[in-house]
């Protein structure tokens, strides 16, 4: 017979996955996950802010009307002087041409941006981290139209001041030659963030 403890350990062992390939598992929208300790002191005691991790992830088709849209937000996080953050972004272009028999040309625009409320301040500070342009210079466009659909990623580490910043992940600009439309699904942004002891210098 388990004991309470046990009994305990059993729930926790039983607990349900919430890894994204389990189809009951919630999405997960910015989840923090608890830190992890690199450096203890000479008693064992943690001796430095551990790695963190956030993320936002949303399968859902953005709106057709909004042709502009932000793709996925993370939770605020502090960060210290020095600190890195490692970003990993991607999404799904699905692309439906306009069936005019001619050749359809697409070009999105992709960036990460981030706002940091800097301490002390009560005006929040925007900036864009990286920049992004894909696209397709020839899609065939048969009578009737046809439907593509595109991956795109990027990375990037950034190294933020110290205060609270949230990080976006959007869409900020379009080029499109007979396309009927442009949404965007399985949208994810990641962000692991470095303490400045396990920084590179």
């Amino acid at each position: 017979m388990f004991g309470k403890k046990d009994n305990q350990n059993n729930a926790a062992n039983n607990a349900p996955n919430n890894a994204p390939n389990n189809n009951n598992a919630p999405n997960n929208n910015n989840v923090v996950v608890p830190p992890i300790i690199i450096s203890n002191d000479n008693d064992g005691n943690a001796a430095t802010q551990g790695i963190r991790f956030v993320f936002a992830q949303n399968p859902a088709e953005t709106d057709p009307d909004d042709t502009l849209p932000i793709l996925a937000t993370t939770v605020p996080l502090q960060t210290n002087v020095g600190d890195r953050v490692k970003l990993d972004a991607m999404v799904q272009i699905n692309v439906v041409t306009d069936g005019d028999d001619g050749n359809a040309r697409r070009e999105t625009g992709l960036r990460i941006e981030r706002s940091t409320q800097l301490l002390g301040q009560d005006t929040p500070i925007s900036e864009t981290i990286v920049v992004v342009v894909v696209g397709d210079d020839q899609l065939n466009n048969p009578l009737g139209g046809n439907e593509y659909t595109r991956l795109a990623a990027l990375t990037w580490v950034d190294t933020p001041p110290a205060g609270i910043s949230t990080y976006s992940f959007r869409v900020f600009q379009t080029n499109n030659t007979n396309i009927e439309q442009v949404t965007f699904s399985d949208r994810a942004l990641n962000a692991t963030i470095f303490p400045i002891g396990s920084s590179l210098n």
